[in-house]
């Protein structure tokens, strides 16, 4: 079977679309959501809004013996090249042998390389479903590695939390700092997770491309402890908080204390936690009860391009 890349034109783009959110089924909540009302307004504003997308990218069919089976869809903006989506249909992906699977690997990297060399990209970064195993196994021949930029929301039971320390002392960011605080904490855990070069990625990503991890909205609290900033806090909601913490509070009893202050001192009960999926991963379940999702969970990897280039000449 001879597997091809073949651009998709304009006159082409809503069935490109269709195929994209079709190889997402299953594996991305939204896509499932527009896929079952397609004619909903929110369905409609996202056909929009892709539409748009796709006049300043370069959207692939993937075909297989002329048959098209997947999407590939970059969109590159000042120096960093963003995998949109690379996805397989889902019954070619039952029936694809081995070596379908490698053929199609191997182009996808050629087409990919070739795409970040005509446009002089630094950095290549690709947004993958958590559970979607098949494209996670096609970026790891880049060397792809984990960002730590994506976040995921986790459902407390807040009678499963410790008792408060009392221990905590929230500050209040005014509106002019809330930005730059978002921007500092968020990058903090991308270097724990990444380094400095994950860092530099990041940056890069958020500057090309603002949609991606904006600031949430609500009241930003600076959290001290022991005479030191060890976090930030963002007041979603009466309920819902977002937490960004060191490091060295990522584990499950160092998360439910410094929620359990934040619960006490805000009068309201912790309903929902958003964190960073690397804090997330180090909670454990030991010191609270939660219900973490990780069907609707995205995570970001990258690789800078020319170190890609300089270990595979």
């Amino acid at each position: 079977m001879s597997i091809e890349f073949v651009p998709a034109r304009w006159w082409q783009a809503i069935d490109f679309l269709r195929t994209d959110f079709e190889t997402m089924r299953g594996h991305d909540p939204w896509s499932d959501q527009v896929l079952s009302q397609p004619w909903s307004p929110s369905s409609l504003i996202e056909y929009a809004y892709s539409l748009v997308s796709l006049s300043d990218s370069s959207p692939y069919f993937i075909t297989s013996s002329g048959e098209r089976v997947g999407t590939l869809w970059l969109r590159t903006r000042e120096s960093v090249q963003y995998i949109v989506s690379l996805g397989l249909l889902p019954d070619y992906r039952e029936l694809a042998s081995g070596m379908e699977a490698g053929r199609l690997l191997i182009k996808a990297v050629r087409i990919i390389e070739r795409h970040a060399k005509e446009r002089h990209s630094e950095v290549t970064v690709g947004r993958l479903g958590a559970r979607n195993t098949a494209v996670q196994r096609m970026v790891k021949v880049f060397g792809a590695e984990p960002l730590g930029l994506a976040t995921t929301t986790l459902k407390v039971k807040p009678e499963s939390l410790p008792a408060p320390s009392s221990t905590l002392e929230l500050n209040e960011i005014n509106r002019g700092e809330r930005k730059s605080a978002w921007r500092r904490w968020l990058l903090r855990s991308v270097e724990h997770v990444a380094g400095e070069d994950g860092v530099t990625a990041a940056t890069k990503l958020r500057e090309a491309f603002s949609w991606i991890a904006p600031p949430p909205k609500g009241r930003y609290l600076s959290l001290r402890r022991g005479g030191e900033t060890v976090g930030l806090a963002v007041i979603e909601g009466q309920n819902s908080i977002g937490l960004f913490v060191v490091p060295a509070l990522w584990s499950g009893a160092g998360t439910a204390a410094v929620v359990s202050d934040l619960a006490r001192q805000e009068t309201n009960p912790v309903r929902a936690l958003t964190l960073t999926q690397a804090h997330a991963d180090k909670l454990g379940t030991e010191a609270f009860d939660y219900d973490r999702n990780p069907s609707t969970e995205r995570h970001f990897v990258y690789w800078i391009v020319k170190d890609y280039f300089e270990k595979h000449k």
